[in-house]
């Protein structure tokens, strides 16, 4: 158990080391405007330098959505001469819906869904290591009393020193911290 949970703080940090290393260079003379734009608008975003007009803007776009979405759909069965209502029924109109769907927040889903469960699984994996190591089983007495029964010794502190029950519980709760802060980038990043 002990290899293990070094290995995995191992693999947290160097994989955030790693992740935060990569940088990528684009020759923007070689790029359309309207995409070189865009790559100086993700460059802007990723930098924070953002301003709070275009931060208006990008919330506008989000508000818009919806409404994009029903023009897709509406202009898709425009073209087909049908009835919206009729066409979404069908099964190309329920592929041309969540292929539309996908295409205006596919993205945004996919990474509150992964996320999200890679927050549960690691934040699962932690609790269960913390709830090992420092809390006590509840035992029954032939007298009907209860006592509490730890389920993992450390070892004796000496004078002056910090115990080993500490270091661990303070490991775990910056661990659950790091894994959390890392997940809500994924989500909201």
């Amino acid at each position: 158990m002990k290899r293990l949970s070094i290995f995995l703080a191992f693999v947290l940090i160097c994989g955030t080391i790693f992740a935060q290393g990569n940088k990528i260079s684009i020759d923007l003379n070689k790029l359309d405007p309207e995409t070189a734009a865009q790559v100086l608008q993700a460059q802007k975003i990723a930098s924070g330098e953002i301003t709070p007009l275009e931060m208006a803007d990008q919330a506008e776009k989000w508000t818009n959505i919806g409404v994009n979405i029903g023009t897709a759909i509406s202009g898709a069965c425009d073209q087909l001469g049908t009835q919206v209502n009729e066409f979404v029924k069908t099964p190309v109109g329920i592929m041309v819906v969540g292929i539309i769907i996908w295409k205006m927040v596919g993205e945004d889903v996919w990474s509150i869904i992964g996320g999200s469960l890679v927050w549960v699984v690691i934040g699962t994996f932690i609790l269960r290591s913390y709830s090992y190591y420092h809390k006590a089983d509840r035992i029954k007495n032939e007298d009907g009393s209860y006592s509490y029964v730890r389920r993992y010794k450390f070892a004796e502190a000496s004078h002056g020193e910090v115990s080993w029950e500490t270091v661990s519980a303070v490991c775990h709760v910056v661990i659950f911290l790091v894994i959390s802060l890392i997940c809500s980038l994924i989500v909201f990043g």
